[in-house]
């Protein structure tokens, strides 16, 4: 038993080793995804990605106020058609280590941990007979499934729709409506309304932040993900901390193998170095831009023990 873990320990060892001599260095892209349909403007997809970048990385549009442009098109690698069952998607491929380097450059904190947001719907269509519901409509409920999607997909951000039948049509009741929804919701939330203005279009307001915009037809998709992103992390501070952690070797070989591997790439975890290592535990110390709660659902998504 004392050989296996001294070859164990040694392996992890090596890992180490051969990750801090090349840091940084991986063949990982950071991948985007838009609809089909924007393959007709994909220059144009490609040159104006910045905002989508930010996105993934949880900053806001100011993030970059006073620095130097970043310019994502200089970091674009290719494009391929990706199928995710019944959705076609364009996926852009960019230079993952270049553009994390330029934020690094510019000491700009970035994440990447996954967020939960509850999306709360309500329709008012008077144009539509009242035994039927704009929210059955194909195009509708394509648009959301797709949201969803590019949401996880670029944003790290994973949707829950919430339909509400009564439509607020005064602020008395989308003051109370609120109310209700913040005192029943732990998670992040966002409440979106859709007015039908004409045949046409749709008047799409967000209360929480007294957003509005006429779109034509059921197009939504760049509203809701802006929103997501305000929900998500404007009022949150980050800022970067040192830790070192002390993990159980008592868990399987292959999982120990691909937090190591990870952490060479892993915007979450910076700076890491292993600090002791026993034939029980091993300790690493590190920087990261995420809190004590997201580190340990970071730790236990790669199924590690981490002993107090």
């Amino acid at each position: 038993m004392g050989k296996i873990l001294n070859f164990f320990l040694i392996k992890i060892i090596f890992l180490w080793i051969s990750l801090n001599l090349y840091p940084q260095s991986s063949s990982n892209f950071l991948l985007f995804y838009e609809s089909f349909e924007k393959i007709k403007e994909i220059e144009k997809v490609i040159k104006e990605n910045d905002k989508n970048i930010l996105r993934k990385y949880g900053l806001t549009s100011n993030a970059l106020d006073g620095l130097k442009v970043l310019n994502s098109d200089q970091f674009f690698v290719g494009y391929q058609v990706k199928n995710f069952g019944n959705f076609k998607l364009l996926e852009l491929k960019y230079d993952k280590d270049g553009i994390e380097r330029f934020f690094l450059e510019n000491s700009i904190p970035f994440v990447s941990s996954e967020k939960k947001v509850d999306v709360y719907i309500s329709v008012n269509d008077p144009y539509l007979p009242g035994n039927i519901s704009t929210l059955d409509e194909t195009i509708f409920q394509n648009e959301l499934s797709t949201t969803k999607l590019l949401s996880k997909l670029n944003q790290n951000i994973d949707l829950n729709y919430r339909f509400i039948e009564k439509y607020p049509f005064f602020n008395i009741e989308r003051d109370n409506l609120m109310e209700e929804i913040e005192l029943a919701n732990e998670e992040n939330w966002v409440l979106m309304l859709f007015n039908r203005l004409d045949l046409e279009n749709w008047v799409v307001s967000f209360p929480k932040t007294k957003t509005t915009s006429v779109q034509a037809e059921n197009s939504f998709q760049d509203l809701l993900l802006n929103q997501l992103l305000f929900e998500v992390y404007t009022n949150t501070k980050i800022s970067k901390k040192s830790y070192t952690t002390k993990f159980s070797l008592s868990i399987d070989e292959d999982v120990l193998e691909s937090f190591f591997s990870s952490l060479g790439f892993n915007p979450e975890i910076q700076n890491f170095g292993l600090y002791k290592i026993t034939d029980e535990a091993f300790e690493v110390k590190y920087e990261s831009y995420l809190d004590d709660e997201e580190l340990a659902d970071l730790f236990e998504r790669y199924g590690l023990v981490v002993i107090s």
